[in-house]
């Protein structure tokens, strides 16, 4: 134990205190009135207390504190890892005695329960009803909750299978304390036929084919036949017989089907099961698309020819939702209402004809997309408010993409983020670049090596019109670039695609809009945003939004819109699987707007395909974080490894602990004691 104090010059400021408070004890005692009053005995004794009070209140101001050291008793938390997802659920009652075991025979250290499926969570809650099982996410959850020291080891116990999150074996290799992993569930390879999984279009027009594609797994099945089909409220749209080649045999197939009605189509694709086959329940996989009935429509206006166009149009022309002309405008007088999105290249030029186009295109509320480039006539694009504003010079440069982390209309891909880097520059107005509030910056200039805030891609609404910039020439380059990188435009296509997938959503003369999925997966919330508008097209929320929600079977939900800035949003929470109908109804004023919709919840049947325990990651994951791999009836041996683990035993740990002057009551007392008794003194000894 030791005095400590939090500052310098320590005993200077003692010394000066000493000083004051002897001072002020000498001066109030030594005048001629207390001279004459108390005895040379009385006036010393006097002058002590109160130099002791003062100098002790001095004392105190300088913050001093014990600094002293103690030993914790500290054990560290040995975690158990229950795998939570349906694929675990045959083997239910070997869980549960396993867990037991752990209860009863490890009760001598500090255990906690996580459960881990689609997400992690400290909990002793075991359902085995998660749709999805993710290692990592537990992984993360662990380093996130909890400090180094504070855990001994952890025991996870789960069949191996993953197919969400990242691979587990390879975020375990930064674990540093040891993961015993305990195997649960079958890994003999049985027959077996699984629809791996089915991919297709969210939405297709009235009479178009739509491509269906379907993974099938076929195992210990060689020489076998089955029938693929595919049902529409039970009516057989699609049937085909499949050969099966080898044991261990995967097989694409292709369907495309007609959408010959229009709304949310629902089908069901079965594959017939094979003689011996116990897990049937991969054999059937459900899926829907959203059939609409016009296509979308584009216009292309150009000042001239130019590679960017072609880009665009070769990034979109597999989208057979699509229509578009491409018009020139020193030929052309287009009407804007017979189309959903407008782009406009290097518009408005020096010529009148350019700006009456686009004051015409302002008017008539349709989504448009400007391309700034050397013939665009600067100023006036900035005299027409447009949203965006350029100051600058006769000069140009060049501006390489940089993604802004925080766009939030859209999710990026991380292979677009990690590829734009390298991509060509384009060539930019040099000068001060300003967009309106109502707009989002997707990529960002960087000019040389420094990452400015002008936008290179920007895109948002203003006075509920949807509009994007992409101020700079040649995109056409980024195209080229991203097949030499990866051999095929997936990359940038996908960017554009997202973006022209926005700006085409929706027509923008509702007053009220009501935005939302098509198809949900059943583990995923039902989310929706809201808006509404004035009569001059200004964002309001003042009034409630209320939505009726219908499934197939009737069962009615009625909900109300959280109000957030100047919109709507409603978080549903999941909705089992089903096709459901919604009314969403508001009032502004005397005016009343309704908007209705449909939109399907999808089942998610990830886990039923692939239903082999995969004990290899556990043994790996075991492996890289110097544990062991047990199966779930070793729980002796375990036992025995764990009691071994030296990291798991009680830990006296010397901590420093400092406790300040202030904070000691009983000091309080005796300051107040020698007051008192100074006090009673001098009134005993006749002082008035």
């Amino acid at each position: 134990m030791e005095l400590y104090f939090d500052q310098s010059y320590t005993f200077l400021l003692i010394l000066i205190s000493a000083v004051f408070a002897a001072l002020i004890s000498f001066l109030g005692y030594r005048n001629k009135e207390q001279k004459a009053l108390f005895t040379l005995l009385q006036l010393n004794l006097l002058s002590i207390l109160r130099f002791i009070s003062i100098f002790v209140l001095l004392f105190l101001i300088l913050g001093p504190a014990i600094r002293r050291y103690k030993q914790i008793r500290q054990q560290s938390v040995l975690i158990v890892a229950v795998d939570n997802s349906q694929s675990i659920e045959s083997f239910k009652s070997e869980a549960e005695q396993f867990i037991n075991q752990i209860e009863t025979g490890l009760d001598n250290y500090k255990l906690e329960f996580w459960t881990f499926g689609e997400e992690a969570s400290n909990s002793d809650t075991v359902t085995y009803d998660d749709v999805r099982s993710d290692y990592s996410n537990l992984i993360q959850s662990v380093k996130n909750n909890y400090l180094l020291n504070d855990i001994g080891g952890i025991v996870i116990l789960g069949d191996g299978i993953y197919n969400s999150g990242g691979d587990p074996v390879y975020e375990s290799r930064n674990i540093p304390y040891p993961v015993y992993t305990v195997g649960i569930g079958d890994t003999i390879t049985h027959k077996d036929i699984a629809i791996i999984d089915v991919t297709t279009n969210s939405t297709s027009y009235l009479n178009n084919f739509f491509p269906v594609q379907v993974d099938l797994s076929f195992t210990k099945a060689d020489g076998q036949n089955t029938r693929l089909t595919i049902e529409k409220e039970n009516e057989i749209v699609y049937e085909t017989s499949l050969q099966i080649y080898g044991d261990d045999y995967f097989k694409q197939e292709t369907i495309n089907l007609q959408a010959e009605e229009e709304g949310i189509n629902n089908y069901t694709l079965k594959i017939e099961p094979i003689d011996g086959e116990e897990n049937t329940i991969n054999n059937q996989y459900e899926f829907s698309i959203n059939v609409v009935s016009e296509k979308q429509k584009i216009l292309f206006l150009t000042h001239g020819s130019h590679p960017d166009i072609s880009a665009i149009i070769q990034a979109i022309e597999e989208n057979n939702s699509y229509e578009w002309d491409i018009q020139n405008l020193g030929n052309s007088d287009p009407n804007f209402t017979d189309y959903n999105l407008v782009i406009l290249h290097q518009l408005p030029d020096a010529t009148r004809e350019s700006i009456q186009a686009l004051e015409a295109l302002k008017a008539s509320r349709i989504p448009y997309l400007i391309f700034v480039g050397s013939e665009t006539s600067i100023p006036r694009l900035n005299n027409l408010q447009t949203g965006i504003d350029i100051q600058p010079t006769n000069n140009t440069e060049n501006a390489s993409p940089v993604l802004n982390p925080s766009f939030g209309i859209f999710s990026v891909d991380e292979d677009f983020s990690e590829q734009i880097m390298n991509w060509p520059p384009l060539v930019v107005p040099f000068g001060n670049i300003n967009i309106e509030g109502g707009l989002e910056t997707v990529l960002f200039q960087k000019v040389q090596t420094i990452n400015t805030d002008y936008p290179l891609i920007s895109m948002g609404r203003i006075n509920g019109v949807k509009r994007a910039y992409i101020v700079g020439d040649g995109m056409w380059r980024w195209r080229l670039y991203n097949y030499l990188q990866i051999g095929s435009h997936e990359v940038f296509d996908g960017i554009i695609k997202k973006m022209i997938n926005y700006l085409i959503q929706k027509p923008n003369e509702d007053n009220f809009n009501i935005y939302f999925q098509t198809d949900y997966p059943e583990d995923s919330p039902i989310t929706m945003q809201a808006e509404l508008f004035n009569e001059s097209y200004e964002p309001v929320n003042e009034p409630d939004v209320s939505i009726e929600i219908v499934s197939e079977d009737g069962t009615q939900y009625d909900y109300v819109f959280d109000k957030e800035d100047d919109q709507y949003a409603l978080n549903v929470g999941n909705l089992p699987s089903a096709t459901y109908s919604f009314t969403a109804k508001t009032k502004l004023g005397e005016q009343s707007y309704s908007e209705i919709g449909s939109f399907h919840v999808s089942p998610v049947q990830i886990e039923q395909s692939e239903t082999t325990a995969n004990f290899q990651v556990l043994y790996q994951i075991a492996e890289n974080t110097g544990g062991n791999f047990f199966t779930y009836n070793e729980f002796s041996q375990l036992k025995n490894t764990i009691d071994q683990n030296n990291s798991l035993e009680e830990k006296k740990i010397r901590q420093q602990v400092y406790q300040d002057f202030i904070d000691l009551k009983w000091l309080f007392f005796v300051i107040l004691i020698i007051l008192s008794l100074e006090w009673f003194l001098r009134k005993f000894w006749g002082s008035y």
